[in-house]
């Protein structure tokens, strides 16, 4: 982020990554895009790569993708939270299990990185807009014409000035413009408060 020194970063990495070791259940890191050009592995780089830390930063994140500290997907009842969002299309060119959708992506994720990077075909849009497109790239537009069926899904990765309530979608990607975040009770209601 703007005005994050690469030091602090790697702190607030280092930091995160003890959490979760400290509390395996209860703290849940999800990957996004701009993780993803870190992993060894990767072989596409993106908008924001920091070529003059990249050693150092691929370092730490490739360390805890491959001891397993990193997700692709979360689940809670019926809410699936995901950088950007699953399609049904993705999901069947990939054999995803739609039914049981974040341990079928993850499982994906810890064998190999490929399908996680942006699609460069013909017909995809430049933006991620697409059906095609991963759960790191994938836009709400296409989003709601294609989702797996049966989940909510909480994205962030598309900006918007406030969380969007979308049907079968909530966009959470707001954090620059607003201080809301979500809670999913134990009735599996979704609902913003004040940070």
């Amino acid at each position: 982020k703007t005005g994050v020194s690469v030091r602090e970063q790697l702190d607030i990495f280092d930091y995160l990554t003890a959490l979760k070791l400290q509390n395996p259940e209860r703290v849940i890191l999800l990957t996004g895009n701009h993780d993803l050009h870190y992993i060894k592995g990767a072989t596409q780089t993106y908008t924001g790569y920091q070529w003059l830390h990249a050693a150092e930063i691929s370092s730490k994140i490739t360390h805890a993708y491959r001891h397993g500290l990193l997700q692709a997907a979360y689940q809670q009842g019926s809410y699936l939270c995901v950088h950007a969002g699953i399609t049904r299309t993705w999901s069947k060119n990939f054999g995803i299990n739609p039914a049981n959708a974040a341990d079928s992506v993850n499982a994906l994720f810890r064998q190999q990185i490929r399908p996680f990077e942006f699609l460069r075909q013909p017909g995809c849009k430049s933006n991620g807009n697409n059906i095609h497109q991963g759960p790191f790239w994938v836009r709400p537009d296409s989003l709601r014409a294609d989702g797996i069926p049966g989940y909510t899904q909480v994205i962030g990765h598309t900006q918007f000035a406030e969380p969007q309530f979308l049907p079968g979608i909530i966009a959470m990607d707001a954090l620059s413009f607003c201080s809301k975040y979500l809670i999913i009770n134990q009735k599996d209601e979704a609902t913003l408060a004040d940070i």
